[in-house]
């Protein structure tokens, strides 16, 4: 019988924390996750782990700041990759379970995979057929995996169609239509992910469909993985119910459950420092940062959205409208439209929040555009190092 209300770490916002950081020695550009806000996050994943002992890994592909690599193992099982190189990332650098899914691996990639990976995860049975001999010879010598498929429901409510991985003619995945005895013989779990920062009326309504559509299947594996986008760390976030759908789950089926966000894992523990280059005019007030949208923050062109930044304020006849945008040569290159109570000046130091999950792993280097540097703070003790800073060399090194 599980308590009526779950005792849960303080979870404090973004700019309750980066608000009283000082961080004015560090450079800019500058990426900066917060240890504690980040340990924060990390406890209530431990909590509903032991409540219904389930497993969280670390999805790679949203954030792989390995630096924090001996704090992260602490809590989670293990990592989630997407292919050879964040699987060997994760084995060497985190530690614990590597599980693997990869659209399409080629057999070279297959081969240097498998000894990385605990979890095989293949995106059709055409894949699955063409690669399992590789797979059986590694087991024959010695070597152990477990091998899964994904699933495509046909079920998300994901809104941004560029974020929906069961849309019409998606990619990724495998329908019930092409479930065969041969396929189900030989895997031992399954995989689903339909979700992208969800709550969880969203992952109740998506399990009900996924029991509803495939419950023999589940019945018959050892393993199932519900993968990324549930933003359980997220203010608001019914973790009671969460953590009560689970074990009514686990009543009816045998098997291990893994989660692998990663968004929820680092919420709110990320910001980027930058500073005011330029201000100018064209029929309203341009400012131009040290940090580039399409250089360091592509989701904000994807999504699209405006990031929250510390200090902007609300609409209002007495506050100022500036459109801030980053220095490379793309029209696109705009982070948004913010308003300000006072003028922004150049020089000035602007914080933007919530900038830890698909950041890092994506800065570029168009236009010879430089890299943030890296940083580690900790708000409860007001500190912050610089643990990084990249060079033309890690620039030029890359093109040729």
């Amino acid at each position: 019988m599980i308590q009526k209300s779950i005792t849960t770490p303080t979870m404090y916002d973004a700019a309750t924390i980066f608000s009283h950081l000082e961080t004015d020695h560090l450079p800019t550009p500058c990426y900066v996750v917060d240890v504690a806000k980040l340990e924060d996050n990390l406890k209530l994943i431990q909590t509903i782990q032991n409540a219904c002992n389930v497993h969280f890994l670390l999805a790679l592909k949203s954030f792989s700041f390995y630096a924090l690599a001996p704090l992260l193992r602490r809590y989670l099982a293990g990592t989630a990759a997407s292919g050879l190189w964040e699987a060997r990332l994760g084995k060497e650098k985190f530690g614990g379970q590597t599980h693997v899914f990869c659209t399409a691996f080629s057999k070279t990639d297959l081969i240097e995979t498998l000894p990385y990976a605990d979890h095989l995860i293949f995106n059709s049975p055409s894949q699955l057929k063409s690669m399992i001999p590789h797979v059986n010879e590694y087991k024959k010598n010695g070597g152990i995996v477990s091998v899964g498929l994904r699933i495509n429901p046909h079920y998300s409510e994901v809104r941004h169609t560029a974020y929906d991985p069961c849309q019409p003619y998606s990619r990724l995945g495998t329908g019930a239509e092409l479930l065969s005895n041969d396929i189900l013989d030989v895997i031992e779990g399954v995989h689903f992910h339909n979700h992208c920062e969800h709550s969880f009326d969203n992952f109740q309504r998506s399990l009900k469909h996924i029991e509803k559509n495939f419950s023999s299947l589940i019945e018959r594996m050892k393993w199932i993985n519900f993968g990324g986008g549930h933003f359980i760390t997220k203010p608001g976030y019914d973790v009671d119910s969460f953590i009560a759908c689970l074990l009514d789950f686990k009543k009816r089926y045998d098997l291990d459950i893994y989660f692998e966000p990663g968004g929820g894992i680092v919420l709110n523990s990320g910001a980027i420092l930058t500073e005011i280059l330029d201000i100018h005019h064209n029929e309203r007030r341009i400012g131009i940062t040290d940090i580039s949208a399409v250089c360091h923050i592509p989701e904000i062109a994807e999504m699209p959205y405006s990031p929250k930044i510390l200090n902007a304020c609300n609409e209002s006849n007495d506050n100022l409208l500036y459109r801030l945008g980053g220095p490379s040569c793309l029209s696109t290159d705009t982070i948004g439209d913010y308003y300000f109570n006072t003028e922004l000046t150049v020089g000035q130091r602007l914080t933007i929040l919530d900038m830890a999950h698909y950041t890092h792993v994506r800065f570029n280097t168009f236009n010879g555009i430089k890299l943030p540097s890296l940083a580690i703070s900790n708000y409860k003790n007001n500190t912050a190092e610089l643990i990084r800073v990249f060079s033309y060399e890690d620039y030029c090194s890359r093109l040729s």
